[in-house]
C-alpha cells in the first residue's frame, strides 16, 4: 500500500467508511511506515478536536438565502407523463414475467436435485413368438347333434 492510499484509507477509516480488508491493510502499513502513523494520529486528534467544539450557529440570513434559492425543474409535459407511462407498464410487466419464469426455473431445478437418485431396473429380454393359426377337429358324441 502506498502513502497516498494509506492516509486516503486513515481518512475514511476514521469516518467509518473503510471495509475489513481495506482496514487491515491500512493497519500493516501503518504498523511499518512512521509518516503515515503520524498522519493518523494528526487526523484523529483534528477528529476529537471538531467534535468537542461548541456547534456553530447559522446565521439567520444565510439560512434565509439558501432556502430561497430555486433548483431548476424539468417540465413535465402531457406528451413526457403519456411516454413514460407508456414505458413504465410495459417494463414493469416485462420484470413481473422475468420474476417469474426465473421463480418456476428455481423450483423446478431445486425439485429435480433433490430428488433421489434413480436406481436403474433390472431390465429383462422377453421374446413373444407367434405360432400359426392350425384347426382342431375333435370327433363328437354320439348322443350330441351338431349345433346349427
Amino acid at each position: 500500500m502506498t502513502h497516498e492510499e494509506a492516509q486516503m484509507h486513515s481518512s475514511a477509516y476514521v469516518d467509518g467508511e473503510v471495509s475489513g480488508l481495506d482496514a487491515a491493510a491500512m493497519f500493516g502499513h501503518l504498523a511499518e511506515c512512521g509518516t503515515c502513523r503520524t498522519f493518523m494520529s494528526r487526523v484523529l486528534a483534528m477528529r476529537s478536536t471538531l467534535l468537542s467544539a461548541p456547534p456553530i450557529p447559522v446565521p439567520p440570513a444565510l439560512d434565509r438565502r439558501v432556502l430561497s434559492l430555486r433548483l431548476p425543474q424539468t417540465r413535465s409535459t402531457p406528451v413526457r407523463r403519456l411516454l413514460a407511462s407508456r414505458i413504465q407498464i410495459p417494463l414493469a410487466a416485462a420484470a413481473a414475467i422475468a420474476v417469474t419464469l426465473l421463480t418456476i426455473t428455481l423450483f423446478s431445478v431445486s425439485l429435480w436435485l433433490s430428488a433421489p437418485p434413480q436406481q436403474p431396473q433390472k431390465q429383462e429380454t422377453v421374446y413373444i413368438m407367434s405360432l400359426p393359426a392350425i384347426e382342431v377337429h375333435a370327433p363328437q358324441p354320439a348322443d350330441r347333434k351338431p349345433v346349427q
